[in-house]
């Protein structure tokens, strides 16, 4: 074990890994609070066994990979991955919506019930696996290097690689990442939305296909870096804010233009009384 390599770890990088950890939890917090009472549990629910079984097919993309002998950087690498994450995901998400959500809901709010679960859940997988650097990142700090890994006695050279995979990033980059998750899960409020209506209204029907590719361009500076085209992190990060701001914007107009949020309002007002 190189001790040196690890020397980044300061008390300023536990606390942006802590910070990231807070940022991710309360994304999800703040978008139930705020939609808690146009939703159902059950659409929640639905979205998380979504989202599951994408990351199921997705792994079956990266076992497909590696017996293909598809190199793990280039061009073929980056459209592999675009592909293998839109197909996993957006079908799964298109199939679920389709066959369960759709047939069972008749507002468009559901559509936001079924994206908290499904982004949601990853964003609480996101907090606790920062968590878990803070915490082991906090107890290094706290006990020095030969104690901490004394103490963990054979498992040792695990949490070496563990500390040492952790400081890959910096901790403006733990930030940046923290907020690509954040637009993450309120750019798939708005992808499920725009294809709710896709699956509702006939005239619509064109986003059937533009969710997907919309999906595929805000994946792209993410699926670019992870194949080596692109080497700056921050520029991945904003890149993604900028694509995913795009879409939440379309998706916003869309959804005010068909909702009535007067209605939403005096519900809202209505119920806090109730709750006075």
């Amino acid at each position: 074990m190189n001790i040196e390599l690890l020397s980044g770890i300061n008390g300023v990088f536990s606390t942006c890994v802590a910070v990231t950890a807070a940022i991710c939890l309360l994304a999800v917090l703040i978008a139930w609070y705020t939609i808690r009472h146009r939703i159902a549990l059950s659409q929640v629910i639905l979205g998380v066994f979504s989202y599951m079984l994408a990351m199921l097919v997705e792994n079956v993309f990266t076992m497909v990979q590696a017996s293909a002998g598809i190199p793990e950087s280039g061009v073929l690498t980056m459209l592999y991955l675009i592909v293998s994450v839109v197909v996993s995901r957006e079908l799964v998400r298109l199939l679920m919506m389709k066959f369960t959500l759709v047939t069972h809901f008749d507002n468009a709010d559901s559509a936001l019930g079924f994206a908290l679960g499904f982004a949601g859940f990853y964003l609480l997988v996101c907090a606790v696996y920062y968590f878990e650097i803070f915490s082991a990142v906090n107890e290094y700090l706290k006990s020095g290097a030969d104690a901490f890994f004394a103490s963990a006695g054979t498992e040792a050279e695990s949490a070496y690689e563990f500390l040492l995979q952790s400081t890959e990033m910096t901790s403006a980059q733990y930030i940046m990442v923290g907020l690509s998750r954040v637009f993450f899960l309120v750019r798939e409020l708005g992808l499920c939305v725009l294809l709710w209506y896709a699956m509702k209204e006939e005239k619509m029907r064109y986003w059937l296909v533009l969710v997907p590719i919309m999906s595929a361009i805000a994946y792209l500076p993410d699926r670019l870096y992870t194949a080596g085209m692109l080497t700056d992190q921050m520029v991945r990060d904003i890149a993604t804010y900028v694509l995913s701001a795009g879409i939440i914007a379309i998706a916003a107009v869309a959804y005010n233009k068909r909702e009535d949020q007067v209605a939403h309002f005096k519900v809202e007002k209505l119920r806090a009384r109730r709750r006075k």
